[in-house]
């Protein structure tokens, strides 16, 4: 639970959160979980259409791509858009925003040169509490594992971070049938925990067993 106080804010930006950003040796996993607690600040602003409404502000890229803004401090809003008005929340209230609206991406601070982006797969990840690496989690890790203990063929897992998907999984196996690997595939893929963990998928390769 957050202890964010709201009513006290005055609209700065945590020193610490733009060292994250700033620095380049902060990972993504530091970065992820220091922003679970963060108050940033998102944009209101009005739309004409036949009434003139207030809404909050989204980014379509070129690519049509729809992002939301959100801010580490009202000078950085003011920056963007100084007609904006400010909608402080937390981290996580902006993630789930972003997840009912189906955004592709959250983009701290658009206008800075520390400009971060969150993907649309990494959501899920702030709103558990604790980011990790998907290959590192150890419910992930399980999952697979215990799907590989089914098939004696397989003497050994591999399991990486993805290119571009969630999971690079390496069996080390005796000589498969593509029927068998392809089973195994499906197992992973509908398992409950992947699905959830792993919203990009996996690859999965064959390697001679030793």
């Amino acid at each position: 639970m957050s202890s964010i106080d709201l009513t006290k804010d005055k609209g700065d930006a945590d020193p610490v959160l733009i060292q994250f950003l700033n620095s380049k040796q902060s990972t993504r996993e530091q970065v992820f979980n220091y922003l679970i607690s963060c108050r940033l600040i998102g944009a209101i602003v009005a739309e004409k259409k036949d009434e003139v409404e207030m809404m909050q502000a989204l980014f379509k890229s070129n690519d049509g791509r729809v992002a939301m803004p959100v801010f580490t401090s009202l000078h950085q809003l003011s920056i963007w858009n100084k007609d904006a008005r400010a909608l402080p929340k937390k981290m996580t209230d902006f993630v789930k925003s972003a997840l009912e609206q189906n955004i592709d991406a959250i983009i701290i601070d658009i206008s800075a040169t520390h400009r971060y982006v969150i993907e649309q797969h990494e959501f899920f990840l702030l709103l558990q509490g604790e980011f990790a690496l998907v290959h590192q989690n150890e419910k992930v890790i399980e999952a697979i594992q215990s799907i590989c203990k089914i098939y004696p063929q397989i003497k050994g897992v591999i399991i990486e971070q993805g290119q571009d998907c969630d999971l690079k999984i390496t069996l080390q196996a005796q000589q498969m049938k593509p029927e068998v690997v392809v089973e195994i595939a499906n197992l992973i893929s509908n398992h409950e925990v992947i699905r959830q963990k792993a919203p990009r998928g996996a690859d999965l390769f064959l390697s001679p067993a030793l």
